[in-house]
Order: C-alpha cells, then sequence, then structure tokens
C-alpha cells in the first residue's frame, strides 16, 4: 500500500499546485463565454494522438490544446491546456502491487487527495461517484469541487481511476467552475480515446 499511498501524493500536489498557480495568473483574463464556446468549438474540430509505449496508453487529445512538457521521472504521463490553464487534463500512473484492485486503488487515491489537498487549502468535495468504462477497462468515475486557496473561486475536477495491468491510471480534468461543463463534449472524446497497450 505504500506505493499507492506516495502515488496519490505526488498526483493530488500536482493538480493543486497547477490548478492554483494557473487560476492566480489568469483571473484577471477571464474569458467571456462567447470565447469559452469558441475555444470548445476549436477543440472538437481535430484532434492530435499522444501514445506512450512504456506507460502503456495512447489518448487523442485537441490539436489547439497547448501540450505541457512532463518532468523526468513523474507519474504524469501527459497534461494539456488551454487558457492559460483555466481548464486543463492530465493522465497520470504508476506502477502497483500485483494484488490491488481498483476499489483499494480508488479508497487509497480519494484519502491521499484529501489530505494533499486539504494541506493545500483547497479542500475538495466529491459529488458524484460511479462505475465506467475506459479504454475496455472498469474505472471509477468521480466529480469533485474545490476552493481555490486565496480566493473565492471554485473549480470542479473529473477523475477516472482505472488499473490495468498492474498499473493505476488517473485521468484528471480540472476546470474553473464557470468552464467546466462547457469542457464535457471535448473531455467525453478524450476519454473515450484511450487505449491501453
Amino acid at each position: 500500500m505504500s506505493a499507492l499511498k506516495k502515488f496519490g501524493v505526488v498526483l493530488c500536489a500536482l493538480v493543486a499546485s497547477n490548478f492554483a498557480a494557473a487560476n492566480q495568473s489568469a483571473l484577471a483574463d477571464m474569458p467571456s463565454s462567447k470565447a469559452i464556446e469558441e475555444n470548445v468549438q476549436q477543440s472538437l474540430k481535430e484532434f492530435s494522438e499522444s501514445k506512450n509505449t512504456d506507460r502503456g496508453i495512447t489518448l487523442k487529445y485537441p490539436k489547439s490544446w497547448d501540450k505541457a512538457s512532463v518532468p523526468a521521472g513523474s507519474p504524469l504521463v501527459c497534461k494539456f491546456l488551454t487558457f492559460s490553464g483555466l481548464a486543463s487534463f492530465r493522465i497520470a500512473v504508476d506502477q502497483l502491487p500485483a494484488d490491488v484492485s481498483l476499489d483499494e486503488y480508488v479508497k487509497v487515491s480519494e484519502s491521499q487527495i484529501a489530505k494533499v489537498m486539504v494541506a493545500n487549502s483547497m479542500p475538495m468535495k466529491r459529488v458524484t461517484s460511479e462505475e465506467a468504462t475506459v479504454g475496455g477497462s472498469p474505472a471509477t468515475k468521480a466529480i469533485y469541487t474545490m476552493t481555490v486557496e486565496g480566493t473565492p473561486d471554485k473549480a470542479k475536477v473529473l477523475q477516472y481511476f482505472i488499473v490495468v495491468k498492474n498499473r493505476g491510471y488517473v485521468f484528471n480534468f480540472t476546470a474553473d467552475s464557470t468552464m467546466y461543463d462547457a469542457y464535457m463534449p471535448v473531455m467525453d472524446q478524450v476519454v473515450q480515446s484511450i487505449q491501453f497497450n
């Protein structure tokens, strides 16, 4: 279980720090509803493929989104963002012990996420959780809300937890709460494109 605990902490810290920094730097430039809708339509027009054979995953992402660099040794496989990170998604993966079930993985991950987010003054609240399928594998889909540190702003978070061949994958989409719903058609296409190799 210690490998699971380490993974959850790293992933949460990445989500918290990335979204808080993006939100604080972009607050003055919050896009209009029209700009968001235009960006969503552009996002849906053309997708590119991202393949990571070492981590066993392939997905399609909106070609119009920025592809962020991923630090060496990070659990992140990829990260994509738009509007300077006010809407972004990432996938992280970690090697798991052979006997870890999806339920155990979700439980440990959510526990660690809660601790790290509270420590970063960005407590998260789970809104929904349900069974799903990603890339032909069983998954847990969860939606959360959180307050952004030092601001009255709220964010919404969509996460899919998946365990495939002793690897734990987390797909995370985080957006300012005013933008979240508009990007669901884009995220649906991204999630539907995920394949595990």
